[in-house]
This record gives C-alpha cells, structure tokens and sequence, in this order.
C-alpha cells in the first residue's frame, strides 16, 4: 500500500517521496472516509510529522491544529491520541521558535488527570521531554533538568537503558548538565549513549555520528583537545564518504575539526 511504501521512503530518509504519497492517501481517505475520521486524521499527523523532519513547518503546523481540533471535539482533551497531538504541534512551534505557546500546550498536556493516563505515561514523558527543551532554550536550566532525571527514570524502568528512547533522554540531559557547566556529568552520560549506540546501531548511523560530535563539544569545553579531534576525525570521514565532501553536514564538521586543531597549535 501507500502507506507502507510512504513508511519505508521514510525510513531511508527520503522525505519529499514521502510526503508524495501521504498527500495522495490524505486526498483518497479524505473523499472516501471524510476529513474527520480516525484514518483521516492518523495521515494528517504522518505526514505533518514528514514535513516536519524536512523543515516545512509552516504547512506542518495548520495539518496538526486540524487534528487536534477534531480529536479534541471527538474523543475528548484527556485523550491519549488528543494529547499525543498536542505534544506533536508544541513540537512544531518550538522548532519554529515560538515557546510560549509550544509551553502553553505542553503544559495543558501535563495537567491532564486521567485514570488511564498516570505521569509515567509515553504522551505524559514525551511532554516532559519537551517541556524540558522549552525551559533549557529559554536558559530555565534549573527547572528542566528534575524532568529529564525523573523522564530518564521512568524509561529506565519501563523500556531498559538501551532504548531509543532512554538514550535520547540521556543525550538531553547530558546537553542541560553541559550547559550548567557540569562536564564530567555530561561527559559520562554520553559515552554510555555513544556505547549503547554503537552496539545497537552500528559506528556509521546518524545517531552515534551525532553522539561523538556532542561528547567532542564536551571534549573541547574541557580543552582535551586530542579527544576531541579523534571523534571529530571519524565523523568527518563518515561524513565525507556517505555524504560527499560538499555536503553541509560535512563542511560543519570540517569547521569544527579546523577550530579545534587550531585551538591546540595544529596550524597546518
């Protein structure tokens, strides 16, 4: 089907075939099924997601307020699908930079009491992850970093330490404890994600590539210079070779590898 052809496009990263597709399905479930149902709307939301990771926002945006519109009227605010929607739209403001009202939302997810819904629910953590960010970009250190102890707790406990999930909780809190200046921490929460990366994922994926280049960033603020140039290196060789040396990816890398080699006398 289209949809799982649309799902594996995904998968690969192949963003614009995607939202092909998912628009062809929102177009025939739309005139079949009408825009207000359950199959209707879960398009809605895959493809407002795709143009998301693709950086179109602005066409993400009015597909999520739809959603949430309909799911609100329909199955009810302290629905879980209703929540899920509002902590995929505070997602797409606060990348567009708008964190009052992506706060605003996600607050309104967290203060939701429902006896199917406790606070270590996945929408009620996902919240919390996000509300985090919210805090920690607007410099609310302090205050983001018990939600991401207490988010890293529960997906501990519930998936195991080396789920997607609890590792990119641990790269979260790792950027909160670099920001109060506590480096050894963050130092120490990455190499466990770069570790369990590296096992599960393998040396070349997109994820452990990103988790060396934020343990260098680490590495640099503690002036370890070599360290740092050792990851720096092997992401820009992966880089080179997967995306071409011209790519922008590559050329950032190659920026921060040169700040680097110079910070430690290296000038050829």
């Amino acid at each position: 089907t289209k949809v799982a052809l649309a799902d594996v496009l995904v998968r690969s990263e192949r963003w614009n075939s995607a939202v092909t597709f998912l628009w062809d399905v929102l177009d025939e479930r739309s005139r079949s099924l009408g825009d207000q149902h359950a199959e209707t709307l879960a398009i809605k939301v895959a493809l407002a997601d795709v143009l998301r990771k693709r950086g179109d926002l602005q066409d993400a945006e009015p597909l999520l307020w739809d959603v949430l519109d309909a799911r609100g009227r329909s199955l009810g605010d302290g629905h879980a699908e209703t929540l899920a929607t509002k902590v995929a739209l505070a997602d797409v403001l606060r990348e567009r930079g708008d964190l009052q009202d992506a706060e605003l939302l996600l607050r309104e997810v967290l203060d939701v009491r429902s006896p199917s819904l406790g606070d270590r629910h996945a929408e009620m953590l996902a919240a919390k992850v996000a509300l985090a960010d919210v805090m920690r970009k607007r410099g609310d250190l302090q205050d983001a970093e018990p939600l991401l102890w207490d988010v890293l707790d529960a997906r501990g406990r519930s998936l195991g330490g080396g789920h997607a999930e609890t590792l990119a909780t641990k790269v979260a809190l790792a950027d909160v404890r670099r920001e109060r200046g506590d480096l050894p921490h963050a130092e120490s929460l990455l190499r466990e994600v770069l570790h369990a990366r590296s096992r599960s994922l393998g040396d070349r994926h997109a994820l452990t590539l990103a988790t060396k280049v934020a343990l260098a960033d680490v590495l640099v603020r503690s002036e370890r210079w070599n360290s740092a140039v050792t990851f720096l290196w092997d992401v820009l060789d992966e880089r080179s070779r997967s995306l071409g040396d011209q790519h922008a990816e590559t050329l950032a890398i190659k920026v921060a590898l040169a700040d680097v080699l110079r910070k430690r006398g290296d000038l050829q």
